[in-house]
């Protein structure tokens, strides 16, 4: 099958010594040319102004490329990283009624604190400028690897993020909204001051927990990272993850191109279900769009791909479902067996009714006006077409899923049937076995195809399980 490949969580850029000989091949020819020797700090001149105050800030002028340079690097959007923009002096005594840094973020290539409003909610700080060192082997820092790892971060969209969050509002995609400031030198920063003072960036509501026991993140009782969302779901069939939203964000973050989908960029806010409020319902909570509307061009895209599938730019069309969903694909392939064919053309027609025209065009005209006279009505153009192209390329996405298809049990007493069904059917019910050992309630209903897919794979976890196959 060509889509059982080696499971592995992506982490962006992250290179081990094979790959840095790979590499130092490539720089072999662009190392005769200067890159930008610019510490990599982010940081703004700040001096004489106040919060509240607007001031106009280059994102990063370190891009600087000759013109062979932007032939085998790529021109990416180089030239918006220099030019400046009008961007407001964070208040942090008056936003959200008044923030304190307290930690530090855990970012692998952006640099971001928490901060803590007087009601309590959290909300997090992320640099719009990327430190690719951070994401490579400690042996690889300092060497033409990094050089030419650091210089991908060209090809992002700086404001992207303002695009793509118009658009998850439109879908209906549940998120925190991202405000673009520039962080002040504050008492209220402590220890912080020195790495984020002057540092541009996005603020924004931290999808988690509420205080003192009170509701969180969009009414949600609790707010899980991937790692334990998924040991949820394995330790009770009552843990059920909303398939269909996710997939609607899946669907979402290839429109825009966003490859860049390890378990890092996801949240998952939880939801009381069932008649007493036992069970709950995990609703997608996606974060951190930096390579969403990247553009990744030049000759080094036609070798980079080969260690690196998921390197794909935005653009007119569409790239092939199997390379832009790839750093997804296990949470694909947990989340979305349950959807059968008509479901996801139903999730994938929504998404596209939610998107006339005039919610792009909105969308794209947010960012700063500078860089939409550079870039927009090409990202406008790009973003229709692949809007009217969506359920052509979900129904490539769902054959890339259909073909070998992993269902997976919880850790209680599971009871499954497989019943072959005339026409080459199989279907496939999961039961939560009770006590006595008679069938619960089905968690897991599907009858798949013999003309979509060639395998389908139960594994069962802890428990007394039991499954049972029935034939026609």
């Amino acid at each position: 099958m060509k889509d059982l490949l080696p499971s592995f969580v992506h982490r962006p850029l992250q290179t081990s010594w094979p790959t840095a000989v790979f590499l130092s091949g490539i720089l072999a020819f662009a190392s005769p040319f200067s890159f930008s020797a610019q510490e990599i700090t982010g940081k703004q001149a700040i001096k004489g102004s106040s919060p509240g105050d607007s001031v106009w800030v280059t994102p990063r002028s370190r891009f600087d490329a000759n013109f062979l340079q932007r032939i085998f690097l790529g021109q990416g959007h180089r030239d918006l990283w220099e030019t400046p923009v009008q961007v407001q002096i964070l208040d942090l005594d008056q936003f959200a009624g008044g923030l304190t840094a307290f930690q530090r973020g855990g970012g692998l290539q952006t640099p971001s604190i928490r901060l803590r409003a007087r009601d309590g909610l959290v909300y997090t700080f992320r640099s719009l400028d990327k430190d690719a060192s951070r994401a490579l082997d400690p042996e690889l820092r300092g060497s033409l690897a990094e050089k030419f790892a650091q210089d991908f971060v060209s090809a992002l969209l700086p404001y992207g993020a303002l695009i793509v969050d118009r658009i998850q509002e439109a879908a209906g995609v549940l998120h925190a909204t991202p405000t673009l400031a520039l962080m002040p030198e504050d008492s209220r920063l402590g220890e912080f001051n020195e790495d984020f003072a002057g540092v541009l960036g996005w603020i924004q509501l931290r999808a988690d927990e509420g205080p003192d026991g009170e509701p969180g993140f969009a009414g949600s009782e609790d707010v899980k990272g991937s790692e334990p969302f998924m040991e949820d779901l394995e330790d009770s069939p009552g843990n059920r993850p909303n398939s269909a939203a996710y997939l609607k964000a899946r669907l979402l973050d290839c429109l825009v191109g966003d490859w860049d989908r390890h378990p890092d960029q996801w949240l998952w806010a939880g939801f009381p279900e069932g008649p007493g409020g036992e069970d709950t319902r995990y609703e997608p909570v996606p974060r951190d769009r930096d390579w969403a509307l990247a553009e990744l061009d030049g000759l080094k895209m036609l070798v980079t791909q080969i260690p690196w599938p998921h390197d794909v730019g935005f653009g007119f069309e569409y790239p092939s479902a199997f390379r832009l969903t790839w750093t997804g694909r296990v949470r694909d392939r947990r989340l979305l067996p349950e959807l059968t064919c008509p479901e996801w053309a139903a999730v994938a027609r929504e998404l596209v009714t939610s998107l006339p025209d005039s919610v792009i065009e909105e969308a794209v005209g947010r960012l700063p006006p500078s860089h939409f006279e550079a870039v927009g009505p090409e990202i406008i153009r790009a973003l229709k077409n692949r809007r009217d192209n969506l359920m052509a390329f979900a129904r490539e996405f769902y054959i890339l899923q259909a073909e070998a298809v992993d269902i997976r049990g919880t850790d209680e007493d599971d009871l499954v049937i497989l019943e072959r069904l005339p026409g080459d059917l199989l279907k496939v019910t999961i039961f939560a076995a009770k006590a006595d050992g008679s069938r619960g309630y089905p968690y897991f209903d599907r009858t798949f195809s013999g003309e979509e897919t060639e395998e389908v794979r139960v594994y069962l976890h802890g428990g007394d399980d039991e499954a049972r196959i029935q034939e026609w």
